[in-house]
């Protein structure tokens, strides 16, 4: 078991090896602060690291009845539909492809990795 926000490479398998994919499926929405989650699971990662964010946001579409339905069991359930975590991988990764669903309400971004400059880690 680990913190999010602080993950280490100790904390992963010895014989792990790489990691060649990181899946945050509606995760980040529940981390505070997600910023940390996102920066420290960076660290880890080798060039070439597939990374997908499927994660909430506020509906653009649908009956209002559906948009405030969909708002208030994201906050009831502690989500942050505001945070947009998937702008982070959309700023930062190369190759990214992202999709909404449900109105706007799901967001699907996925993208891969470019790596640090071996003085950053």
């Amino acid at each position: 078991q680990s913190d999010a926000t602080q993950p280490k490479a100790s904390d992963l398998p010895a014989d792990l090896g790489s990691i060649d994919a990181v899946l945050y499926a509606y995760s980040l929405s529940l981390i505070d602060p997600w910023r940390s989650a996102w920066s420290a699971t960076t660290t880890l990662l080798d060039s070439g690291t597939r990374i997908t964010i499927a994660d909430m946001a506020r509906p653009r579409r649908g009956s209002l009845l559906a948009r405030a339905g969909a708002r208030a069991l994201t906050t009831a359930g502690g989500s942050d539909i505001d945070a947009h975590q998937w702008q982070a991988l959309e700023q930062t990764c190369t190759d990214v492809r992202s999709q909404a669903f449900w109105g706007g309400h799901v967001r699907v971004s996925s993208g891969v990795w470019p790596g640090r400059p071996a003085d950053d880690r």
